[in-house]
């Protein structure tokens, strides 16, 4: 139901907005299928993506270390209150917002789980063109349907829900676009054009 979504953790007394847990079998599937040397995240929150990614990705090759790591994990969050130990898994995390242009093309998977949707339309459209144009692959996971969160959450104004997403309907014009995982939100894999 659409009360998952609300759901939070408290790290460090800071609340932080957590999601749905029932598609991480299936993204992690499509990220070990791909291997990819590095990533980019984009909206990390608490981070659990970059813990997963990191074990798939290194830690299941015994590099459990930082000194270990092979591949190269980052992310990008606008609230730096979300900063929690699992962000230590990432390579580093950037504190901005993602969406003004200055994001590095070229990578071999870009994922934002849970963050489209916090963009306009007319903001989010273009950029997610961009992102397929410059990288090689990107995951997306955004609620199936609508999911009102008009206001902000724990004092993060970017958690508002301006765009509501219908099933496959705004990925099918991606060719090769593959749906991970339909339910309570929509996951797929986009191929990129770099």
């Amino acid at each position: 139901n659409a009360a998952d979504l609300q759901c939070s953790v408290v790290s460090g007394g800071r609340e932080i907005p957590i999601s749905d847990y029932r598609h991480i079998p299936q993204v992690l599937d499509e990220v070990y299928a791909l291997q990819p040397e590095n990533v980019l995240e984009l909206g990390v929150g608490f981070g659990k993506w970059g813990v997963l990614l990191r074990e798939i990705l290194d830690a299941m090759y015994g590099r459990c270390r930082p000194m270990l790591w092979k591949r190269k994990i980052w992310g990008v969050e606008a609230h730096e209150p979300y900063r929690n130990p699992c962000w230590d898994c990432y390579d580093g995390v950037l504190i901005h917002d993602f969406v003004d242009g200055t994001l590095k093309p070229g990578l071999d998977l870009v994922m934002m789980m849970d963050s489209l949707e916090h963009l306009h339309p007319d903001v989010g459209r273009p950029f997610l063109d961009s992102l397929v144009l410059s990288n090689k692959r990107v995951i997306i996971s955004v609620p199936n349907g609508y999911m009102p969160q008009d206001q902000a959450v724990y004092g993060n104004e970017k958690e508002k829900h301006l765009w509501t997403f219908n099933g496959m309907e705004e990925f099918e014009r991606f060719e090769g676009v593959k749906l991970l995982y339909q339910g309570l939100c929509t996951v797929v894999s986009i191929p990129g054009k770099a």
